[in-house]
């Protein structure tokens, strides 16, 4: 009879994870199903000049003023994701969509996100180290996304209601990881060496 209720729980366990393994798989081809009807485009030259550009910039005003810094940062990612494509009105959304192409900087960009919410709502306990944490990581995600969604040269030119110029292309976006700027080069060279 303990035998019989041993084997018991043993299936119920092995059922209940069988059902927990296949919603966790649904979900991300789910997100990966709806991902593939986005209509996702690489940046322009000009488009990733601009973005690098004003990278460069809310980095460099991170010392003097770490708080613009990182509301910058928040709002150039925000700028650079919804231009390639990805929705941006609902967080939950996009962080499940960012997940399957981008899966490894979203914690750190989620965290980032919460770490900007908390300084734009007046939390004391949203220190300099904490912001510099939470740059790194919108910068792990603007580098990947800059990485993944480089275009081939510039085509005709338009300006969106952000006042970025977009491209007139329909070239599919370039999924590999490779480094292509000297920031994201020297992030990854020190990775290896490290």
């Amino acid at each position: 009879m303990i035998v019989g209720i041993i084997v018991v729980i043993i299936a119920a366990i092995l059922i209940i994870a069988a059902v927990v393994a296949a919603r966790r798989g649904s979900g991300r081809g789910s997100a990966q199903a709806e991902l593939s009807r986005l209509p996702l485009r690489p940046l322009s030259a000009s488009e990733r000049e601009y973005y690098l550009d004003d990278w460069v910039h809310v980095q460099g005003s991170f010392v003097d003023a770490p708080g613009t810094a990182l509301e910058s940062a928040d709002t150039l990612v925000g700028q650079l994701l919804q231009n390639v494509g990805y929705p941006t009105d609902d967080e939950h959304r996009l962080l499940r969509l960012l997940s399957v192409r981008h899966g490894g900087n979203v914690e750190a960009y989620r965290e980032a996100r919460a770490v900007h919410e908390k300084r734009k709502a007046g939390a004391a306990e949203v220190d300099t180290e904490t912001m510099r944490i939470a740059l790194n990581g919108y910068d792990d995600l603007f580098q990947d996304v800059m990485a993944t969604h480089k275009g081939q040269a510039d085509t005709e030119h338009s300006t969106a209601d952000t006042g970025i110029p977009t491209a007139g292309t329909d070239t599919p976006v370039d999924d590999t990881d490779t480094p292509t700027d000297e920031t994201s080069k020297r992030r990854h060279e020190a990775e290896a060496a490290s």
